[in-house]
């Protein structure tokens, strides 16, 4: 995770790789117990997962899957290819994958979670298979060497990582040109506010870094990819033996691909195709030329944006300005007073955009 991702949200770092180890951890230790995700030979045959794939897996780590979609359903893995498994926890993907590159293919598993790389250690050893590789890093920065890899696959952990422009692009430095990207995931329909990204229970829980799917094609794209698609969409936490707030966004487990951009004129192409109703709705388009901007949506004062503003008003230098977008009627009203109580400026208002000038 980049320092300024975790600023920006006021998460600390060390404690969310913790939660999160310590979530999958138990999914490792004991996957029995029932977590707000489903787990094991049910969810793979959820997710679609061939009986024959799971021919050779062994059980543990079968029993240890907690993705939210099927890689190897987007497009095939080809004999001999080198494939990259990003957070592969028990290495059920991994496994599959080495079978299906053959012996002159590679696999390398990568996962922070020491227990999770354990069990996929002893069930590539009980499965006699040599040609994968499971070694422990963060995504942020994978033990692979540059374009290495012909293919990666990912499965329920792009959703658990903050940076996730930092990690794409650093799947982008890891892959061919013309590598591919094969990810199961999560997108939300509503987005989650601030508030709630700064809530690691809603981290380990794989809400908080799901994003909309505009936010997700826009992030894959400016990355170094191309050919950005969403093949299938499922509420895959419906049915979990533990509640989980996925509902109140529409949260939906994917399969996306993406191809790595052969050159830069390729790359070019494939950002000036993105839309603007995309890109306004990833980004929020700035209308003041102001030193930061903060999109409150239709939250109204009463509803959290102005720590928020606040926040983001102390990280400026006095003179500074931070551009405001605030949908809701009330903040017409209260923004103002606000800004008088804190002694900032409100340097001018229109529609539903306001200029706030560090006092």
């Amino acid at each position: 995770m980049s320092e300024n991702v975790i600023q920006e949200l006021g998460l600390n770092r060390e404690a969310l790789r913790a939660a999160i180890q310590e979530e999958y951890g138990a999914v490792a230790l004991n996957p029995q117990q029932g977590f707000h995700f489903h787990t094991g030979r049910p969810l793979a045959q959820m997710l679609g997962y061939r009986d024959a794939w799971l021919e050779g897996i062994p059980e543990p780590s079968i029993e240890s899957f907690a993705g939210t979609g099927n890689p190897f359903s987007i497009d095939a893995i080809q004999t001999g290819e080198q494939v990259v498994d990003v957070a592969c926890g028990a290495g059920i993907d991994s496994l599959i994958a080495a079978k299906m590159v053959g012996p002159n293919g590679k696999v390398i598993g990568v996962d922070m979670t020491p227990a999770m790389l354990a069990k996929a250690r002893h069930s590539a050893a009980a499965a006699r298979l040599a040609n994968v590789e499971f070694r422990e890093g963060y995504a942020e920065s994978l033990p692979v060497p540059d374009g290495w890899a012909d293919v990666i696959i990912s499965n329920g952990a792009l959703n658990l990582m903050p940076d996730k422009a930092a990690i794409l692009k650093e799947m982008a430095r890891v892959l061919k040109p013309d590598g591919r990207l094969q990810i199961g995931d999560l997108v939300v329909q509503k987005a989650v506010p601030t508030s709630a990204k700064r809530k690691i229970d809603l981290w380990t829980g794989c809400i908080a870094g799901a994003v909309l799917e505009t936010e997700l094609h826009a992030t894959v794209v400016k990355a170094g990819f191309v050919d950005f698609e969403i093949t299938w969409r499922d509420a895959v936490f419906d049915g979990a033996p533990q509640q989980s707030s996925a509902a109140n966004f529409g949260t939906l487990g994917i399969n996306f691909r993406a191809r790595k951009a052969v050159n830069q004129a390729e790359w070019d192409a494939a950002l000036e195709a993105l839309s603007v109703a995309e890109l306004a709705e990833a980004h929020p388009v700035a209308r003041f030329e102001a030193d930061a901007f903060y999109d409150a949506g239709d939250k109204g004062c009463a509803d959290g944006p102005l720590d928020e503003i606040a926040a983001l008003l102390q990280r400026l230098s006095p003179g500074q300005t931070l551009e405001v977008r605030a949908t809701a009627p009330s903040v017409a009203a209260d923004l103002p007073a606000w800004c008088r109580l804190a002694k900032q400026e409100l340097v001018t208002h229109q529609g539903d955009r306001y200029l706030i000038r560090r006092g």
